[in-house]
């Protein structure tokens, strides 16, 4: 399909329904929304073709989006990012939680007339098991994600346990067993976001990243609080740059260690 025909075609949805596919053309985030859909792709796979036959994409991995990429090497910043993204929390369920719970979850049980002693020696078992789990870090995902790791923290499900203590246990079970920090990072970089932040958000849509990081805030449509709440309201998370950098993690246990005493 040739350019001359592309002026001919008229798009039939979205913001740019009614108008020649040319106008949509000039539109880059909305050209990698919809290039993301697969059920668009499919429905109208006119418009696509013209996308793959015309679309000439600009270069947006700048310089200062590849700085803003490549800090994600160091396991720190992804920490402290994680950090940030779990309200500062990340680290709570640690050994001093444990040693604190675990005792306190054995004599409830004691009280109920049930007996502890396998809860205990899976409790023992797990002594020394990792507290945090960082998988490898992911850049330029086939879904259009910058970067896409996750972190967990915590010591959840180390036991195993009869479906009918649950029953019997409801609320007790429910408690000792919140004791995981999880955060699944899947992350949009920009380096810079004014009033252009709707193409941002649809582009974000596209490839379902839930957290928008960026160097600085440009707008003058919106105030940055409001342009904070508006990315709330769709489920996605801002954070600056330099948020991150002056974030200092707080010392943390790595692995699970108690004296098995503390079950005496």
């Amino acid at each position: 399909m040739t350019k001359e025909i592309s002026k001919t075609l008229i798009v039939p949805f979205g913001k740019y329904k009614g108008k020649p596919v040319e106008i949509l053309l000039q539109d880059q985030s909305y050209v990698n929304w919809f290039s993301g859909n697969d059920d668009l792709k499919q429905k109208y796979k006119d418009i696509y073709t013209v996308i793959i036959n015309n679309f000439q994409p600009q270069a947006i991995d700048t310089p200062e989006h590849n700085q803003m990429q490549i800090r994600f090497m160091t396991e720190a910043h992804s920490l402290k990012l994680a950090f940030l993204v779990s309200d500062k929390k990340l680290f709570q369920y640690n050994n001093k939680h444990f040693i604190e719970h675990a005792p306190k979850f054995i004599n409830d049980l004691k009280s109920m007339g049930i007996n502890p002693s396998e809860f205990i020696q899976q409790f023992k078992r797990k002594n020394g098991m990792k507290l945090l789990n960082l998988t490898k870090i992911d850049y330029e995902t086939k879904e259009g994600l910058d970067v896409k790791y996750d972190v967990s923290y915590g010591y959840s499900d180390i036991v195993s346990q009869p479906e009918y203590l649950f029953r019997r246990a409801d609320n007790l079970f429910e408690k000792f067993w919140e004791n995981k920090t999880y955060s699944s990072i899947k992350l949009e970089l920009k380096p810079s976001v004014g009033d252009d932040y709707p193409t941002v958000l649809r582009q974000m849509k596209a490839s379902k990243a839930n957290i928008l990081l960026i160097r600085e805030y440009t707008g003058v449509g919106v105030t940055f609080e409001d342009f904070i709440k508006f990315f709330a309201s769709q489920g996605i998370k801002v954070f600056t740059e330099e948020e991150i950098i002056q974030i200092t993690l707080p010392e943390y246990d790595e692995c699970l260690e108690f004296n098995e005493n503390i079950f005496s």
